[in-house]
């Protein structure tokens, strides 16, 4: 969990907001998403870190936190961005190295599964817009096709 002020805030069903924490300008915030399914184990989920700026990154800030973990993802929002080009995403793989997945992200394409989790997906969580999320493939493709 981030150090500094400590928040457990439950924002949605199965997303909470632990922590926040500022390194040097950016300040950080943490949140855990519990994912469900009978192909998961219990407690199954993932962390996800969000900053925002006026100004783009070009890798996430090193994270002063152990739960940094495959599967982990980071959203950067540039707030000068055009609409299209306000988020970069990152994910932490299994090389323990964060992986730009901005495009993937953006689009919202399901080309990018979890690590760990072969049959989830990367992408924009539908009740909150931008936030992410990992959905099993036959959901996103169910979702997908509604769309088209």
């Amino acid at each position: 969990m981030l150090k500094g002020r400590y928040h457990s805030t439950r924002l949605f069903s199965h997303i909470w907001l632990t922590g926040f924490c500022r390194v040097g300008t950016v300040e950080i915030s943490e949140y855990h998403r519990s994912l469900i399914g009978k192909d998961l184990p219990l407690g199954a989920g993932f962390i996800w870190y969000e900053s925002s700026l006026i100004v783009p990154i070009t890798s996430p800030p090193v994270i002063p936190s152990s739960e940094v973990a495959p599967g982990s993802i980071y959203i950067h929002k540039d707030n000068a961005a055009k609409p299209g080009e306000k988020f970069f995403a990152w994910q932490f793989t299994l090389a323990k190295t964060w992986k730009n997945v901005t495009e993937s992200y953006r689009s919202d394409n399901g080309t990018v599964e979890h690590p760990s989790f072969k049959d989830r997906i990367l992408c924009q969580y539908r009740k909150t817009g931008d936030k992410p999320s990992y959905i099993n493939r036959e959901s996103f493709k169910s979702r997908s096709s509604k769309t088209s």
